[in-house]
């Protein structure tokens, strides 16, 4: 009867170091670091699990370039994590097809604050990323609903804006003044 009870105990114990080791892992790709520099559209790795090395589909490297726009209108692009185009396509369901550039950029994940910038390949292109830059938008304030206040509010007065083939999506405390102003620039 005591050999039975150690067994059970044992095999409880066991039970519980793999449940919390799986779950411990699944947390690991939802938070990226907010340390990151901003490198969209470049092969450069960054901490996030979830980001691969590969190249987006923005060529350009010049000053003209939508990354280099952003980086000139979102002062604290620099301290955001940068997504590769399979992390925009599985984040956002934006096909990367659909992009000539885009610049995908978060904080952590409980301050809220999102960079999201596509300049579709055309006008047909620009309105399904449209669609799916909103359908994003709204799962972000679910995900945060309950859970983040601070960054449901800052999701919550964001928006998708487009002009010509640029949609913009920035959420932050100067979200709506970053936007104007990438917009004026197109």
């Amino acid at each position: 009867m005591k050999n039975m009870k150690r067994l059970t105990v044992i095999l409880a114990l066991l039970l519980a170091a793999v449940l919390l080791t799986a779950c411990g892992n699944s947390g690991a790709k939802e938070t990226p670091a907010a340390t990151q520099p901003a490198a969209a559209n470049t092969s450069a790795p960054t901490a996030e699990p979830m980001a691969k090395e590969t190249e987006n589909p923005g060529k350009e490297t010049g000053a003209g370039t939508l990354q280099s726009r952003v980086e000139a209108v979102v002062q604290d692009a620099a301290g955001l994590a940068s997504y590769t185009k399979e992390d925009l396509e599985d984040m956002t369901g934006i096909e990367p097809a659909d992009c000539s550039e885009f610049v995908f950029l978060q904080g952590n994940g409980m301050d809220g604050r999102e960079v999201l910038a596509v300049l579709a390949a055309d006008d047909a292109a620009a309105e399904r990323v449209f669609t799916q830059m909103e359908s994003y938008l709204e799962r972000r304030r679910e995900e945060n609903k309950n859970y983040a206040p601070a960054a449901y509010q800052l999701l919550s007065e964001a928006g998708v804006a487009r002009k010509g083939l640029l949609l913009v999506l920035i959420s932050g405390p100067d979200g709506a003044a970053e936007t104007g102003k990438l917009l004026a620039g197109e």
